[in-house]
C-alpha cells in the first residue's frame, strides 16, 4: 500500500492589525466576532476585553498596539483569506494552559493524476508508491451526511464537542476528524441555515452541488471530495504528495463512535492490503460506518463505475461499485459485526449488546436519550451525569415517562421517596446509566411476573440481564403483554445479539409451557426452550 504522510502546522491567515484599522473604533461584540470568525487565540481578545472593560472604549491605535505584541509576525502571504470557504483544513485540538485552542495544519493539495490502477494480472488495485519520508498521517477522515433539521442539528453539534475531547486526548496519529457533509438547499430558509453553518463551522462543513438527499449521489459526492482532501505536498518536495489520513469513511449523525477503539481497529490493519472496514450486510457494508483505504477512494476518484450507480441506498450502492469494477474479489473486508451495533431495540438489525470496553460503533441514536444510552455505552457515564439523573426530581420524570408509556407499569413500579436516591450505588458507571434506572423502577412489576413462571432463585447478574433488555425494550412493551416482554428479557438472556421474532416465538413457547404444566420453570427448562 503507501507509505505514511504528515501535515505541516500553518498560522492563521488574517492579520487582525489590519481588520482593526478598518473599524473607527472596537466594540465588545466586535472582538468577539474577530475571535470566532477569524480564529485569533481567544486570550488575545480576552486582553482586548479586559481593556476596554476598564477604559469604555478602545482606540484603533491602542487596539493595534496590543494586537501587535500579542499576535505573531506574519508574512505578506499570510494576508490572504482562504479561496473556498469549503477549503477545510484539519483541525488538530491541542491544549492550553487554561482552554482548548484549535490548531490548523496542511495545506491540503490532491494530485491531478489519479494514484492508482488495476493489475491487469492480478486484477488488484496498485497504487503508486508515496515518499517513504511522508510523516505519520492521522487514522481516518470521516464524512457525516446531516440536513438542518432540528433533530439533526442538535445531534450534529452535540457530537462535534464529543469527538473534539476525545481526540484532545490522542495522539496525532490517532485521531479521527469529522466533515459535516449536506446537501445544496431546495428552500430560501435553507439557503440561510447553510450559510450560518458555514460561517460558524467552516472547517468542517461542505455543501454538494446536489440539492439536499440521501440516496441520490451525496455520499458520491463526500467521498469524490474526500479524495481530493486526504493529501498534502511532502513538508521538504513540494512537487511529491503524503497522505494526511490512513482511511477515508463515512458513517451517520445518529451514530456515535470511539475514537481511540476505532483508530486502534484501523491502526492494527496490514498496510499492504485494500481494505473495505464496517458491518457486513450480504455484499456490502452497513450505512452506519464504512471506511476505504486510500486506493479504494483513489479508485472510486477516477472510475466511472461510481457516477454511473449513484443513485439507491447509498451503502448498497458502494457494494454494486465494487462488484461492478470487479474489486470485490481483491479486497480485504473488515466485517466489524459485534463491534459495530444498532441500539437493542432497533428494529433494523439482530438487537446487538454494547459490550463495555469493545463496543466501537452503536447506530440508532435517534433522539436525545438515545445520544446519552450511545455515548454512555461507550465512553461511560460522567459523574455529573449521575448526579442530574439520580436527583428525586429526575428519577420521578423517569417513573412519569414510564407509566405513561405502558399503562400496565402504573401504580407496580419502584417508590420514590423524598430524599431518597434508587440504587445510585449499584449503578454501573462504565455503561449508561439510563437503562439502568429503568430497569432498578420497573424491578417490582418485573419481579412479580417473574415469579409466575421461573421457580429457580434469580441473581443478582441475572436480574441486571433481564431488566437491561426490558428497559431497553420499553417502547415495545405498550404494543405486548406485559408478561410477553419479561419472557422476552429471559429469551434475550446470554446471547450477543437476538432477533426480535426469535424472542417473541421463545417467550409465547415459555408461557405455553407453563400453562401445560401448570407450575413455574427451572433454569434448566428454560434453556432447553430458548434452544441455548
Amino acid at each position: 500500500m503507501v507509505a505514511p504522510t504528515k501535515e505541516r502546522s500553518a498560522t492563521s491567515c488574517v492579520d487582525y492589525r489590519y481588520i482593526l484599522l478598518a473599524f473607527g473604533g472596537v466594540s465588545v461584540m466586535m472582538l468577539s466576532l474577530f475571535a470566532i470568525s477569524f480564529k485569533t487565540d481567544l486570550n488575545t481578545a480576552h486582553k482586548l476585553i479586559s481593556l476596554l472593560n476598564e477604559t469604555k472604549s478602545v482606540s484603533v491605535g491602542a487596539a493595534v498596539n496590543i494586537t501587535s505584541n500579542i499576535l505573531p509576525a506574519q508574512s505578506a502571504k499570510d494576508n490572504v483569506l482562504p479561496k473556498s470557504i469549503n477549503a477545510m483544513a484539519s483541525v488538530s485540538p491541542t491544549e492550553s494552559a487554561s482552554e482548548t485552542v484549535f490548531e490548523f495544519s496542511g495545506p491540503i493539495n490532491a494530485p491531478a493524476e489519479s494514484l492508482v490502477s488495476i493489475n491487469p494480472n492480478t486484477g488488484h488495485l496498485d497504487m503508486k508508491q508515496l515518499p517513504s519520508d511522508c510523516p505519520t498521517p492521522k487514522a481516518a477522515l470521516l464524512g457525516v451526511p446531516t440536513t438542518t433539521s432540528p433533530e439533526s442539528s442538535s445531534r450534529r453539534n452535540l457530537l462535534r464537542e464529543i469527538y473534539r475531547r476525545a481526540n484532545a486526548n490522542l495522539t496525532k496519529s490517532h485521531q479521527i476528524d469529522f466533515i459535516y457533509v449536506f446537501g445544496n438547499g431546495n428552500s430560501w430558509e435553507k439557503d440561510y441555515y447553510l450559510t450560518m453553518e458555514e460561517i460558524a463551522y467552516p472547517d468542517d462543513t461542505f455543501i454538494t452541488d446536489r440539492l439536499e438527499n440521501m440516496n441520490e449521489g451525496k455520499t458520491l459526492d463526500w467521498l469524490l471530495h474526500a479524495r481530493n482532501t486526504m493529501y498534502t505536498t511532502h513538508p521538504t518536495r513540494p512537487t511529491e504528495y503524503c497522505l494526511r489520513y490512513k482511511y477515508i469513511g463515512k458513517t451517520d449523525d445518529d451514530v456515535v463512535i470511539h475514537i481511540p477503539r476505532l483508530s486502534t481497529l484501523l491502526l492494527a490493519l496490514p498496510t499492504n492490503k485494500s481494505h473495505f472496514i464496517g458491518r457486513s450486510y450480504n455484499f456490502y457494508m452497513t450505512g452506519m460506518l464504512y471506511l476505504f483505504s486510500p486506493d479504494i477512494i483513489e479508485w472510486i476518484h477516477q472510475s466511472p463505475i461510481p457516477a454511473e450507480n449513484a443513485i439507491g441506498h447509498e451503502d448498497m450502492q458502494v457494494g454494486v461499485w465494487l462488484q461492478k469494477g470487479h474489486l470485490e474479489p481483491t479486497i480485504a473486508f473488515q466485517n466489524q459485526d459485534r463491534l459495530f451495533h444498532d441500539l437493542e431495540e432497533s428494529p433494523n438489525f439482530s438487537n446487538g449488546r454494547s459490550r463495555v470496553n469493545a463496543s466501537v460503533v452503536i447506530h440508532w441514536c435517534k433522539d436525545v436519550v438515545r445520544l446519552f444510552r450511545c455515548f454512555g455505552d461507550l465512553y461511560g457515564t460522567p459523574g455529573r451525569a449521575v448526579s442530574r439523573l439520580t436527583d428525586v426530581r429526575s428519577l420521578r420524570h423517569h417513573k412519569e415517562r414510564l407509566e405513561g408509556m405502558v399503562p400496565a407499569l402504573k401504580g407496580a413500579l419502584k417508590e420514590v421517596g423524598d430524599g431518597t436516591v434508587v440504587g445510585k450505588d449499584e449503578l454501573r458507571v462504565e455503561f449508561n446509566i439510563a437503562t439502568q434506572l429503568d430497569g432498578m423502577l420497573m424491578r417490582p412489576a418485573v419481579e412479580e411476573i417473574l415469579e409466575a413462571f421461573i421457580k429457580d432463585a434469580v441473581s443478582e447478574q441475572e436480574w441486571t440481564e433481564i431488566l437491561t433488555h426490558m428497559a431497553a425494550r420499553v417502547q415495545w412493551l405498550k404494543d405486548e403483554e406485559l408478561a410477553i416482554g419479561v419472557l422476552r428479557a429471559v429469551a434475550a438472556m446470554g446471547t450477543p445479539a437476538s432477533d426480535s421474532n426469535w424472542e417473541r416465538d421463545v417467550a409465547h413457547k415459555l408461557k405455553e409451557a407453563v400453562e401445560q404444566k401448570q407450575s413455574s420453570l427451572t433454569w434448566d427448562e428454560v434453556k432447553k426452550i430458548r434452544g441455548h
